[in-house]
């Protein structure tokens, strides 16, 4: 093997790898990517005070519109069978803390926070939720838990067994 023959192999592996790697960069490109993650947050007021909220940012090249918000108490099913509980707890008109209005449209890099409405913190069912998820309004789920989340659940089951005593 001379050397074009090995400068031309070498450049048309580049070529083929560059390729490859141009058309999964393609593939991802068409792709919902949100990313739900529960958060503190400060609500103005009388006094400041700490609430808990989910945050939603979109990670995709395209807008994105977000139709359903909430928290779900089963790590595995969205939608239950025939006969069977919801296993959902969406928030019904939720606050938007940057303002407007909901369902919202998410353009690309940009984020919502929504606030977690206070009866489904004092609620029972609140103990047993698993992550908090949003849904699109083409249908598709995107689920997310921190510690934040897992710290709430926490104060309220303690909150709760300090009232029974």
């Amino acid at each position: 093997m001379n050397l074009i023959t090995g400068v031309t192999l070498g450049i048309a592996l580049v070529g083929v790898v560059l390729g490859i790697i141009n058309t999964i960069h393609s593939l991802n490109r068409d792709r919902i990517i949100l990313r739900v993650i529960p958060v503190r947050v400060l609500t103005p007021g009388l006094s400041l005070r700490e609430d808990l909220g989910v945050q939603i940012i979109n990670l995709s090249y395209i807008p994105v519109v977000v139709s359903v918000v909430g928290f779900s108490l089963s790590k595995r099913s969205f939608f239950p069978s025939k006969g069977k509980k919801d296993k959902r707890i969406p928030f019904i008109n939720p606050v938007v803390l940057e303002g407007g209005a909901f369902p919202r449209v998410l353009n690309p890099g940009f984020l919502m926070t929504i606030l977690v409405p206070e009866q489904i913190l004092k609620s029972e069912k609140f103990k047993s939720v698993k992550f908090a998820y949003a849904r699109t309004s083409c249908g598709l789920i995107f689920k997310g838990n921190n510690r934040v989340l897992m710290q709430a659940i926490y104060n309220a089951k303690i909150k709760d067994s300090s009232n029974n005593v």
